[in-house]
């Protein structure tokens, strides 16, 4: 498989014009792709920079900032092994 650094080098290497597509449109689909790429990329960044609150509530009893509740019958999540929300996937805080 190629690994192309630019359009134009992908374009050429998938037979150009004799491919069915125009330049223009490859070059439409190439920004629409790599734009997609750095999209998730971003929001997968903020997302696990983000944080999600874990709140004591009563009897082993948490309340996190996405809206859940979980029980640790021993312990805080830390103590568990919790580092990340398994809802969110952000990173737990604990208080």
């Amino acid at each position: 498989m190629m690994a192309a650094r630019n359009i134009r080098e992908w374009f050429a290497f998938h037979g150009g014009e004799e491919s069915g597509i125009s330049l223009d449109l490859a070059s439409r689909i190439w920004e629409a792709a790599t734009n997609a790429v750095v999209k998730s990329r971003t929001s997968t960044n903020k997302r696990r920079s983000a944080i999600c609150r874990w709140k004591y509530v009563e009897d082993g009893y948490w309340h996190t900032s996405c809206g859940e509740d979980w029980c640790f019958p021993e312990g805080t999540p830390v103590e568990n092994g919790l580092r990340y929300c398994p809802v969110c996937g952000k990173q737990a805080s604990v208080r």
